[in-house]
């Protein structure tokens, strides 16, 4: 039989101070079993994913930040707790990856569309270049390549194109290729898109390509680079190893001097108001 009674102060003092132990021996037991774990999952390297597409599988801890310091474990959590707040941050700048990528492959898309236009084009233009044919001048083309030249005053200026009809002249009546010869480009509707000849220069000893003109309506077409083409095969088939060419070196004359060394000629000299006051001769020598 149990006898009932009232606690005095001092008992339960000693009552109220032994749960306050048990609380403080279970929360340290937690907390002990909490770190052992951590450094379990530490050390067997638990991997987290992340629902980014900029970062793809993430250690818990890294190497540089184990410690052997038990509270460092103990806070751990609320660190990582702050990440996953953070986590949303890390989903929109996956968004935002994810829409760069779709811009670059539409980029990529279109480029690779421009591409097989100009693809087109290109084909195009060789179709116009087959078409194309490369025959002796004849009398009744004079006509057609003084118009030429005339849509080009900056390279053919008056004082030039006034030489070619005593030159065309002399060669349609002796028809001797060893010391001139003239041709023009032909399109495949007969109509004369561009004209270039050769001479032997007496005084350098050398054969000199003359009168490069292209219609401005066949402009871009290959057609200036084809006729000298065709004169160095014909100038090699004479045995000759090296042509010379003149032209103006005036500042509006630019794109006919990058046409001139893209096509293989190399600038060697400059001769400053040569022809007349601001027209430049220019010397490009080409080895064939």
């Amino acid at each position: 039989m149990c006898n009932w009674r009232n606690v005095d102060d001092h008992e339960g003092a000693h009552i109220h101070s032994a749960v306050r132990l048990g609380k403080v021996f279970d929360l340290v037991s937690n907390t002990f079993l909490f770190v052992v774990k951590f450094r379990m999952i530490v050390a067997s390297g638990l991997w987290k994913r992340t629902d980014s597409t900029l970062f793809a599988l993430k250690p818990v801890i890294s190497r540089e930040e184990r410690t052997d310091d038990p509270l460092f474990y103990l806070f751990f959590p609320f660190r990582s707790f702050i990440r996953g707040i953070n986590g949303t941050r890390v989903r929109k700048v996956g968004k935002t990856a994810q829409n760069v990528t779709n811009n670059v492959s539409r980029v990529r898309t279109s480029v690779i569309t421009d591409l097989a236009a100009c693809n087109k084009r290109s084909v195009g233009r060789e179709k116009e270049r087959v078409r194309m044919i490369i025959r002796l001048l004849e009398k009744n083309d004079q006509i057609h390549i003084k118009e030429i030249m005339a849509g080009h005053p900056l390279q053919f200026p008056r004082f030039i194109a006034e030489k070619y009809p005593l030159r065309w002249n002399t060669f349609l009546a002796g028809q001797d290729d060893t010391l001139c010869g003239y041709y023009v480009a032909v399109s495949n509707t007969g109509e004369v898109t561009g004209h270039a000849g050769y001479i032997f220069n007496d005084e350098l000893g050398l054969y000199e390509i003359v009168g490069v003109a292209v219609s401005n309506k066949a402009q871009r077409q290959g057609i200036g680079k084809a006729l000298i083409n065709h004169l160095c095969d014909k100038l090699t088939e004479l045995g000759i190893k090296q042509v010379i060419l003149f032209t103006l070196g005036h500042v509006e004359n630019e794109a006919a001097l990058l046409f001139y060394r893209n096509i293989g000629f190399e600038m060697t000299n400059y001769e400053k108001d040569f022809f007349r006051t601001d027209y430049h001769r220019v010397t490009y020598v080409k080895a064939l």
